[in-house]
């Protein structure tokens, strides 16, 4: 937004209590507005966080705004940690370039008070479109999640009941919204996420839907995005939809099967061309960190047969960590990808979730692939367990 300039908006007007519950008078209208400053995230922070900032002073009116919206953002984010789902804080990696496209550093941005304002405004944006085109059409471009696969329930089940003397959680409940979303709090409350990781992979994709639906990993029972219209296609149909809401309208297109799969299509597509330019630039800003041996923090976010996925704190790189680099034994190291867990002579090393220090062992910028080993040093085996081998091979 340009500060004093005015423009046409549409706007979503809505109740929300103290106790972050949001009220059935949710109306959309259009207007002109003009924005009144324009507002950097870590000033309106450090502001909110610290009372005040060297950098921002607002003025007495945009203060009791910003006030006001932090408190609405606080009352929405406790109702959704009590009642829905929240993702856990992670940093967003972003790569600053060059005038010549050449990387001269990576950021690492936590989510901060200013960012979940704006965080928690959006999202109780897109529940109100979301009721209002269900109420109003029965139909739009909408965001669903299912849950569990149906065929993989029997096996959730399972695994989060594992160490409780009798069954928590049933197949019944965990096909419901409110049974999903509570399973993910309490993985979430938990203090390792070796579990939460493990049942990730028994999830269903997120869907883009012309039918009204839940959006389990959010905890929420409806969710359609209209906010960004300018640069998503399924947001510019469902502001035409909210237009002619506001005229009375019938809508001049009623989105079908068929979009949504396009949509889901370029949805893919744009997020492995996204991931393919991450990996090539990541490659090209740490190329010389294999002779340099810089240390790193990798969480493990997947393992199979061939070793260990993980992803590096310091910076967002994708990495490879292959079996012989834990240990050059073949016959002493077993990645188990149903277990989510890495085992040398028998005992369990490192599992879903784990934090290690690694460093790079090579970086082809051709494949874009980087290939990291951890730091620690696993002795060799004893001569007994050397002595089982050797028969076992026998």
């Amino acid at each position: 937004m340009i500060e004093n300039e005015v423009r046409p908006a549409i706007c979503c007007q809505v109740t929300v209590d103290a106790d972050g519950v949001i009220g059935d008078d949710i109306r959309f209208f259009a207007a002109n507005i003009k924005s009144h400053a324009r507002l950097a995230y870590d000033h309106v922070s450090d502001w909110l966080e610290n009372g005040s900032s060297d950098k921002w002073q607002p003025s007495q009116e945009i203060a009791t705004v910003v006030r006001e919206l932090s408190e609405f953002a606080q009352a929405r984010a406790t109702w959704r940690e009590t009642h829905a789902v929240v993702f856990p804080d992670r940093p967003d990696y972003r790569f600053e370039l060059s005038e010549d496209n050449d990387v001269v550093a990576i950021h690492a941005d936590m989510r901060r008070t200013a960012n979940r304002l704006v965080e928690e405004s959006m999202i109780t944006a897109n529940i109100c479109a979301g009721r209002a085109l269900s109420k109003a059409f029965g139909y739009g471009v909408f965001n669903t999640h299912l849950g569990f696969k149906a065929e993989k329930l029997k096996d959730v089940v399972e695994l989060v009941n594992q160490d409780k003397e009798e069954a928590v959680y049933t197949a019944e409940s965990l096909s419901t919204l409110e049974g999903f979303a509570a399973l993910r709090r309490d993985l979430g409350a938990l203090e390792s996420s070796y579990l939460d990781n493990r049942i990730r992979k028994y999830q269903a994709y997120s869907e883009i839907s012309n039918q009204p639906d839940a959006h389990f990993a959010m905890g929420l029972d409806v969710y359609a995005t209209w906010t960004s219209p300018i640069r998503k296609y399924g947001d510019m149909v469902n502001h035409r939809l909210l237009k002619a809401l506001i005229l009375g309208n019938e809508p001049i297109q009623k989105p079908d099967d068929e979009l949504g799969e396009e949509l889901a299509i370029h949805r893919k597509h744009h997020k492995i061309a996204e991931r393919t330019v991450g990996d090539w630039l990541y490659a090209r800003t740490l190329k010389n960190e294999p002779k340099a041996g810089t240390e790193f923090t990798a969480e493990i976010f997947d393992i199979n047969r061939a070793g260990m996925r993980a992803r590096l704190l310091e910076n967002g790189a994708g990495v490879f960590i292959p079996n012989p680099l834990i240990v050059a034994n073949k016959e002493r190291i077993e990645s188990n990808n149903e277990t989510g867990t890495v085992a040398i002579d028998k005992e369990v090393v490192y599992r879903l979730g784990d934090t290690l220090k690694v460093v790079l062992a090579d970086v082809n910028q051709e494949t874009r692939s980087l290939v990291a080993k951890p730091v620690e040093v696993f002795a060799e085996a004893p001569i007994e367990a050397k002595a089982d081998a050797e028969e076992t091979q026998k």
